[in-house]
């Protein structure tokens, strides 16, 4: 008998798709021989065994289709979609419609941790999807480079690393994923100041660190229901992004969620003072709000979601006669001054003048092993520090200086 390797495969696998629909046993080791050829080879070499099985039926064309699919790279989505829409003309719109979701799902081809798979809530994932889980260990540096050719080969790779440990690979992720524009997605857990962990586990260099780094997306949420709106957004680019969170996310403040890359707006005020918060720092905004009835109609508040800032929100800035901008990183080179750059270019665009500016932000200091609450309080960043910020701005009276007690460091001399 004519027993060739595709055949062996068939009659490895026929059984599940025989289980899984196939009208006859000829075409369950058909389709099993199919989806044989792509474990061993891949799947594009499967599809054009398939476009010339003229002899199956719809209903195995559709089952083969989607076990070959596996939701591996935008092409093979394409072909399932196309497929499946030539098959069910009168439901092509709808097909195209969950097509889309499938792709925003689907495309999460690959996690990668650095030694961080339970702190970063990456086991369900390793459990669910053993085959696309990595843990590289302690080698961030790997970590991103294996990202950036997971991208190059069309897979969407999701890196996940704590925010303090961003740093080890920035080099990779400037010149292996940015410099190639590549739609890696880095989630870095444990934004801002930590406090319980130790003054080498603040995470305030991120935002300064992805913003040098051109073409990069930063996604900052403000409460816990965002994080999923935002690493949906991610996955849609098509260059680097990144997503950063505290240790712990605060439930939604106002009732409401962001969409896409745009801003959100929180307060209207008579163009006084527009406050823009980043992150964590947008619920404590809004909250200090309440200490300032006498003030509050003055202020406009913005939760900014992404930077680079969203149209709206720079061109809305610009009407207000001073800016204030509140973040939980570094306030050099932060967040705060490139949404600030932002507005100063779009006032020199249309001829407009400047607003004064202040940036509220983590001094260029390291702060010491404390609660977090409590290491917020001392520079200014907790409600009682934002609310006397906000109105002194208001009354034209000097910000207060915060004192921030360092680290304490041993002395070797």
């Amino acid at each position: 008998p004519d027993l060739s390797f595709q055949k062996l495969l068939g009659y490895l696998f026929a059984p599940i798709f025989s289980l899984l629909g196939a009208p006859t046993w000829a075409e369950a080791m058909r389709a099993g021989g199919m989806f044989g050829t792509k474990i061993v080879l891949n799947e594009f070499v499967s599809f054009i065994d398939l476009g010339q099985a003229k002899e199956l039926s719809a209903k195995t064309v559709a089952i083969v289709t989607f076990a070959l699919c596996g939701f591996a790279n935008f092409g093979s989505l394409g072909i399932m979609i196309g497929g499946l829409g030539t098959m069910c003309p009168e439901r092509r719109t709808e097909i195209a419609e969950l097509g889309l979701r499938s792709i925003l799902a689907g495309t999460l081809a690959t996690c990668l941790t650095a030694a961080m798979a339970g702190p970063t809530g990456l086991l369900p994932f390793q459990h669910r999807f053993p085959e696309r889980f990595f843990d590289v260990g302690i080698a961030e540096q790997h970590e991103v480079t294996a990202a950036a050719g997971m991208a190059m080969g069309g897979l969407k790779p999701v890196v996940c690393v704590y925010s303090t440990f961003f740093s080890r690979a920035f080099d990779q992720a400037n010149l292996d994923v940015g410099l190639h524009g590549l739609p890696v997605v880095m989630v870095l857990d444990r934004a801002g100041i930590t406090g319980d962990d130790g003054p080498s586990h603040h995470g305030v260099l991120d935002m300064a660190l992805a913003l040098s780094i051109p073409g990069v997306t930063v996604f900052a949420p403000s409460s816990s229901d965002e994080v999923a709106v935002m690493l949906r957004e991610a996955l849609s680019l098509t260059s680097p992004s990144v997503i950063r969170f505290p240790k712990t996310l605060p439930q939604p403040f106002d009732g409401q969620c962001g969409s896409g890359r745009a801003a959100r707006r929180l307060a209207t005020g008579d163009g006084s003072l527009c406050v823009i918060a980043i992150g964590k720092m947008s619920p404590t905004a809004f909250s200090a709000l309440e200490e300032l009835s006498d003030v509050a109609p003055h202020i406009t508040l913005w939760d900014a979601r992404v930077i680079p800032g969203s149209d709206d929100l720079i061109d809305d800035a610009l009407r207000h006669n001073q800016i204030v901008t509140i973040e939980d990183g570094v306030r050099h080179g932060g967040a705060g001054e490139f949404i600030l750059d932002q507005i100063r270019r779009r006032a020199n665009e249309t001829g407009r003048a400047m607003p004064t500016a202040q940036v509220l932000g983590v001094p260029r200091e390291y702060p010491q092993h404390h609660a977090p609450d409590l290491l917020l309080a001392e520079i200014g960043l907790d409600r009682g520090g934002i609310a006397d910020s906000l109105r002194r701005a208001v009354m034209h009276q000097p910000s207060a200086i915060a004192t921030l007690p360092i680290a304490p460091r041993p002395h070797y001399f």
